[in-house]
């Protein structure tokens, strides 16, 4: 069979059973095409379990010429410690290789033993580096000096040779006589399955306290389902990533920081917490994470990374918490069914392309807040040009370029948008802020705003209610132009404020009724373009819930936008619903 190989007859060849390890190790075929390895797809064991985890066990002495090449689908490889030397091409063209533990005996790693093969860890047993070491090398090498000179990212525990291994985790002593550890690797078997990594873990009767998950941890494991961590320590990146059977998380209180790309990829994960302990997420945290359906970021995470959650495609729940001051560049992209977003106050900055392909997002809520609220733009387009938008919330003071290679505005030309509503803490409603929103339909603004740009609502064509505040001053050139159906204008300005060219003429005079404060009908009536409607009247506006009162609800009350019951009305959209079943979406100032 072997000569066959060598000659090309097996290139059909499917899988090759191995039924003993160590004699297998013993071959040294005079060619890697010589071994039937070269041409299977996988590599089963006498039972006919398909080997991804390879252990070559203790007698063993030497591994032969390309004993293993070409196994593609071995993740791991632990190398007794009776092993003293790795023949040449022994691993070649293992290119699904995670982890590699090289045993403390081994004295020699051969030419080209591990060529093709880029594993994330590599632990080091030897005290004294074998010769050829420099041809293994991992995203990450653990060992147990520096005289592995030439290796880079190297990673140096004095104690390496007390490795130890607990439910599918290993670990490593950092300090035994302070009985502290880290967690560097783990198992990749079905010994992984539940990963539990609490303060401590206890071996042959010692617990030690783990300080650190390193990163790679269980990167690309297949056999953990869920993780369990509340260990006081920081989450190495790459940690998880890849975990391609793992659909439960959960963090502990004692939790500090999770790096980048720990949970990348994770494709059934189902939900997530960040408990109010952790302080940094790391970038790509839970890039395409496909099955995600809801996350919850606790009050102690003061960005969300680039690329957080970009890609997470089932996700309809995201929570933010209060701490959060910054959303990086394409966090929530290609979140297509995430219907709403609510921004805590302390935001002050949303990068470009947060919400690209956003294309199930429907509402909009800037919470009310003091700080200035910057927001970037997708590229040439608007912020929330791919966000289907129906309401927009936005509680205090926002900021955008406002040239068109950036889109004018995050709301520009957003044909589905229907009701804006907002308070006193902005200032100005910028040019071409709402140009082109075709379906708007009702306009709220608060008392802080004090001017309205040039084409501000220019195109609003379903314009039929708009009320603006105390303090609006000016009105700038063709602010409502196209603004044909527009019924119900209220202006709660006792002095009319100053327009530009045309800001208030292609309103139908005869269909529209402005209303004015109480006893300022005569200022209107004599200012430039106010003079020109034909119907205007006078009243008393106090602040008050639009549209309904509050013995109108019964048992089931008012609702947050995602569904929360809440003890009293907030400020904004809110659901009402009543008793019979019936509900609606009112907006409370």
């Amino acid at each position: 069979v072997i000569i066959g190989c060598k000659y090309g007859l097996c290139s059909n060849l499917q899988k090759v059973i191995v039924p003993d390890i160590a004699a297998w190790c013993a071959i040294s075929f005079g060619d890697d095409d010589a071994n039937p390895l070269y041409y299977a797809e996988h590599l089963f064991s006498d039972e006919e379990t398909e080997i991804t985890n390879l252990v070559i066990p203790e007698g063993v002495t030497s591994i032969g010429y390309c004993a293993f090449c070409g196994c593609s689908g071995l993740t791991s490889i632990t190398i007794g410690n009776s092993v003293t030397s790795i023949g040449n091409y022994a691993f070649y063209g293992c290119k699904s290789l995670i982890s590699v533990t090289i045993g403390v005996g081994v004295l020699s790693v051969g030419n080209n033993a591990f060529e093709g093969s880029s594993p994330k860890k590599v632990i080091w047993l030897p005290n004294t580096p074998p010769t050829g070491y420099k041809k293994l090398q991992g995203a990450i090498n653990y060992v147990a000096n520096n005289q592995y000179i030439g290796l880079s990212n190297i990673t140096v525990y004095p104690y390496l040779s007390s490795l130890f291994e607990v439910e599918g985790v290993k670990y490593v002593p950092v300090n035994p006589a302070e009985r502290t550890c880290d967690a560097i690797d783990c198992a990749y078997d079905e010994s992984a399955e539940n990963i539990c990594i609490s303060e401590t873990v206890t071996y042959k009767g010692v617990s030690l306290s783990i300080k650190n998950i390193k990163p790679y941890l269980c990167y690309g494991n297949k056999s953990a389902k869920r993780v369990n961590i509340n260990s006081k320590c920081d989450i190495g990146s790459q940690a998880f990533y890849g975990c391609s059977a793992l659909f439960a998380v959960e963090l502990g209180e004692n939790v500090k920081s999770i790096g980048s790309e720990s949970f990348m990829n994770c494709s059934k994960l189902n939900n997530i917490v960040i408990p109010d302990s952790v302080a940094s997420l790391g970038d790509n945290i839970f890039k395409n994470c496909t099955a995600l359906k809801s996350a919850k970021i606790g009050n102690g995470v003061k960005s969300i990374p680039t690329y957080a959650f970009s890609g997470c495609s089932s996700l309809t729940d995201m929570q933010l918490g209060n701490g959060v001051a910054a959303i990086n560049g394409y966090a929530f992209s290609g979140c297509s069914l995430l219907p709403t977003i609510q921004i805590p106050q302390n935001v002050t900055v949303i990068g470009n392309y947060v919400f690209n392909g956003c294309t199930g997002m429907k509402t909009v809520l800037f919470d009310d807040g003091e700080a200035k609220l910057s927001l970037g733009s997708n590229g040439s387009n608007p912020l929330f040009v791919d966000c289907p938008l129906d309401s927009v919330y936005i509680g205090r003071d926002i900021s955008y370029p406002t040239a068109g290679n950036s889109g004018y505005s995050p709301f520009y030309r957003n044909t589905s948008l229907r009701s804006v509503a907002i308070t006193d803490k902005e200032t100005e409603i910028s040019m071409n802020e709402f140009y082109g929103c075709s379906n708007l339909r009702n306009v709220r603004i608060g008392d802080g705003v004090t001017s309205f740009g040039d084409w501000s609502f220019s195109g609003c064509r379903s314009l039929d209610y708009f009320s603006f505040g105390s303090s609006v001053q000016s009105i700038g050139k063709e602010a409502f132009s196209d603004c044909v159906v527009l019924t119900n204008l209220i202006s709660k300005a006792t002095t009319p404020p100053l327009c530009g060219s045309q800001a208030l003429e292609d309103i139908n005079k005869w269909e529209c009724t402005l209303s004015v404060p109480r006893g300022y009908i005569a200022a209107y009536q004599q200012a430039d373009q106010w003079k020109d409607f034909f119907f205007m009247e006078e009243k008393s506006f106090e602040d008050a819930i639009v549209d309904v009162k509050a013995d109108d609800v019964e048992e089931t009350g008012y609702y947050d936008l995602q569904g929360r019951k809440q003890s009293a009305p907030q400020k904004g959209f809110n659901i009402i619903r009543y008793s019979d079943g019936t509900s609606k979406k009112v907006f409370v100032k």
